[in-house]
């Protein structure tokens, strides 16, 4: 429902027939499927984005029938180039839409115990990340 309103919203925006438009019908069914987004109070713009590219995916995710998967890891770093397309393989298993195509990747996560040192690679994959605004103003000279 959010991609057919979302293309809608597109088809009319690039037919060059509106000077003005407004996207009230993806708003009310944004807050139709989500209702914190019902109203007119201010939200988080991030929120909005995540949900509406979540909701465009699932809607527009080409697999219908979605089989259970198990998380992989790999103890070594040697083949870590594996574990990721191995990882990468079984995310799209169940889940397999233009905006996995073109927004999400993958986060390699390494832990090292400092008892017996044993190591656990892991690639997960993201849509978001969120990056921290440094404090300091720095300039470069």
């Amino acid at each position: 429902k959010v991609a057919e309103t979302w293309s809608n919203l597109l088809n009319k925006y690039w037919s060059c027939k509106y000077s003005v438009l407004s996207p009230s019908k993806l708003k009310s069914t944004i807050a139709e499927i989500q209702p914190r987004f019902s109203g007119y109070q201010q939200h988080d713009s991030s929120e909005l984005l995540q949900f509406l590219l979540d909701g465009l995916h699932e809607d527009l995710n080409r697999i219908l029938e979605k089989p259970y998967t198990e998380k992989i890891e790999s103890n070594s770093i040697e083949n870590e180039a594996k574990i990721a397309r191995e990882s990468w393989n079984i995310h799209k298993k169940r889940n397999d839409s233009i905006i996995v195509d073109l927004i999400q990747g993958q986060l390699k996560s390494r832990v090292e115990c400092p008892d017996c040192k044993r190591i656990s690679v892991t690639f997960d994959p993201f849509m978001f990340l969120s990056v921290p605004l440094p404090t300091e103003k720095k300039y470069v000279t």
